[in-house]
């Protein structure tokens, strides 16, 4: 349901830690055609419906000796396990789940399947036989007290070299975890660690199985406690300080501003492998010698890009445990791409670009022996599709597509653009030509990222999409404040949120204007999150630049905000967002003079704006306010709240909604060319 208000209406709200870090957060062309007679004839863009289509495939896993792959398929009556053999990829099972979703699922043996839903862990053979419920959420044995008693159960090592155990993790109803050895078998369970004095949020274990760290947050700190056997107890880990900045630990003042992040145990107990950024303006992964405090060997660094460093990138190393060793690094660049330092690995992915051009081929699992992989190939076009690849014959045949009814044809293919910001600073962004019928109309949507510490990417995005197949280019900036770009380009957006950030992105918008995908009177902006705070703050800033905006779902009042975290104890994001944005003690009017809520009166732009009644990080009554600032000062601004939505939207239905309505808002501030 959708409705506008202008009554406050006070709601409760819950805000995970990892969420307030994230506030801002929130994702052949269609061309004209000719026949023979070169009559014009326009081709159909892709509607939304398949445009936002949600995968229905999930948990996919290759069984140890390559026989079989498993994945989870969601259908109206729920889930189930699919079980497809290798061989030919004909189907061998489908086990029904109910309708909830597995959190976690492995193959514990070649037939025997391990997973964990709903705090609760079981055990079944793939074709549905032999289930076992593992580890419950409450066990009469511990006694008839159901609160003192109660666990939530989560899949922590299934410790190949040990056939009769697993690891998993529990946690208590005060939220304390043990990490407990469990035999499959028998269900006979035996604690490791468990220290509830300490306030842990979770264990973590190296690649053998040991208990390493406690991982907890204290208050605005991320802390990471290590075992201390001289004496007997867990302490604070301080290594690798040199400089008084290079903690593993992070707070929310100092998350952006950390020089190093740990990445993964090695098979080597006294080595992991960090990402730091101590010696240069990009983090790169090293391995680092805890035992000796020292760095052993540079693994891989990026001549442009950050590689690791932040909970919000996608760099992941890869291991084979039958050789015991790093084989790779997957990382983003200007596309996703793959790093081998194993030559038989680097041959199969060499196999697998060849199959799939102009994709990003992600080898994510294999067998034991590495004869059988499975890939999943995805791009600008394409949201992906998984293939069981063998490489001794170069077969490769898919099992699964994320979305079958697109046609790619209709699409508009990614550009990666680079231009230069009015103080000569090199910018990174995306460009999509506008596709179909008014393809050459020159009107752009200019649509920046959420976060705004984050990044926009290569991968297909239905948003664009949508956008591009209706006429209008889209611009997506990686403006200063946006992570992968190296430390200074990532602190140059500390406090400068209402200013070179958006300055970064009119001056990729002045770009296009010279490139001639747009021009004066049909230049848009379209934002969620910290994109809908940038719609707002670019109709105070570039009010001729732009013809009308739409904000989603953006924070209005930072002083407000920042109150609020701090009443509702909030202290990592407290920090964090007075580090980025102002002391509300000591920087009250620059807090101010940065809050659209402030700024109604210089917002001379057609506004359309969009909020989730129930979103938990921006509260609605804000977005009232502003509704009420703005017909106050003669901007009748339409603001529509959308009930049982939060941040970010869930519903394709009010999803298509938002989408829709923005484009006729576009539409009907657009200045016809020959009016100009």
């Amino acid at each position: 349901m959708i409705k506008t208000r202008n009554a406050s209406k006070p709601l409760k709200r819950y805000l995970s830690l990892t969420a307030i870090a994230a506030i801002f957060f929130s994702v052949s062309s269609g061309a004209i055609g000719e026949d023979e007679t070169s009559v014009a004839v326009p081709v159909e863009p892709p509607s939304l419906p398949v445009l936002l289509k949600k995968a229905v495939n999930s948990r996919f896993g290759i069984s140890p000796d390559g026989s079989k792959v498993f994945f989870m398929q969601w259908s109206p009556s729920g889930y189930f396990m699919m079980v497809h053999n290798t061989v030919d990829g004909e189907q061998m099972s489908d086990v029904p789940f109910g309708k909830s979703r597995p959190s976690a699922m492995r193959w514990l043996t070649s037939r025997r399947i391990i997973y964990s839903r709903a705090g609760e862990v079981f055990a079944v053979d793939f074709d549905g036989t032999n289930f076992l419920k593992l580890l419950s959420n409450y066990d009469d044995d511990r006694g008839k007290n159901y609160r003192k008693n109660f666990r939530a159960w989560s899949i922590k090592h299934l410790l190949p070299q040990d056939p009769e155990h697993i690891l998993a993790q529990s946690w208590n109803s005060a939220g304390h975890p043990a990490i407990v050895r469990v035999n499959i078998y028998t269900g006979e369970e035996l604690e490791l660690v468990f220290e509830p004095r300490l306030d842990i949020d979770t264990w973590a274990v190296d690649r053998d199985g040991d208990v390493r760290l406690g991982v907890r947050r204290k208050k605005d700190e991320l802390q990471l406690l290590t075992f201390d056997s001289a004496n007997k107890k867990w302490a604070v880990y301080s290594d690798f300080t040199q400089d008084g900045t290079n903690t593993l630990g992070h707070s929310g003042e100092t998350y952006l501003t950390k020089r190093v992040n740990l990445e993964s145990f090695d098979y080597n107990n006294n080595h992991i492998y960090m990402a730091t950024n101590r010696d240069s303006d990009r983090f790169k992964i090293v391995k680092y010698d805890i035992k000796n405090s020292e760095i052993v060997e540079d693994i891989f660094a990026s001549d442009r890009y950050d590689v690791g460093g932040s909970e919000n990138d996608h760099t992941s190393l890869l291991f084979h445990d039958p050789d015991k060793k790093l084989i790779g690094i997957r990382l983003d660049e200007e596309r996703r791409k793959t790093i081998w330092f194993d030559e038989r690995f680097e041959s199969y992915q060499a196999i697998v670009d060849k199959h799939k051009p102009n994709h990003e081929n992600r080898i994510f699992d294999w067998s034991d022996d590495a004869k059988v992989l499975l890939v999943f190939s995805s791009s600008d076009v394409d949201p992906g599709r998984y293939s069981i690849f063998h490489p001794d014959t170069r077969k490769v045949f898919t099992i699964a597509i994320t979305n079958d009814e697109l046609d790619v044809e209709r699409l508009s293919k990614t550009k990666v653009v680079e231009f230069m910001a009015r103080d000569g600073y090199a910018l990174h962004g995306y460009l999509n030509p506008a596709t179909g019928q008014d393809a050459t109309e020159r009107k752009l949507i200019v649509l920046p990222h959420g976060g705004p510490w984050a990044r926009d990417n290569w991968r297909f995005d239905a948003w664009v999409q949508y956008f591009a197949t209706r006429g209008y280019n889209v611009l997506r900036v990686n403006f200063r404040g946006s992570t992968g770009y190296g430390r200074e380009h990532v602190l140059s957006g500390i406090k400068n949120i209402d200013t070179l950030m958006i300055d970064d992105i009119a001056d990729g918008v002045h770009w296009a204007i010279q490139e001639g995908y747009a021009r004066e009177g049909a230049v848009f902006i379209f934002g969620h999150s910290y994109g809908g705070y940038a719609a707002l703050m670019s109709s105070v800033r570039y009010p001729d630049l732009y013809s009308a905006a739409v904000s989603w779902s953006a924070p209005v009042d930072m002083l407000a905000q920042l109150k609020k975290y701090k009443k509702e104890d909030e202290y990592f994001a407290y920090e964090f967002w007075k580090t980025a944005t102002g002391d509300p003690k000591r920087e009250k009017a620059s807090l101010m003079r940065i809050s659209p809520i402030n700024n109604v009166a210089k917002m001379k732009l057609p506004l359309l704006i969009f909020h989730g009644e129930q979103d938990g990080m921006i509260p609605e009554e804000d977005v009232e306010r502003l509704e009420a600032a703005l017909k106050k000062a003669g901007n009748n601004a339409e603001v529509n709240i959308i009930d049982n939505e939060g941040h970010s939207f869930g519903n394709n239905s009010n999803i298509t909604y938002v989408l829709e309505k923005s484009l006729r808002h576009f539409a009907r501030y657009t200045v016809p060319e020959e009016s100009e």
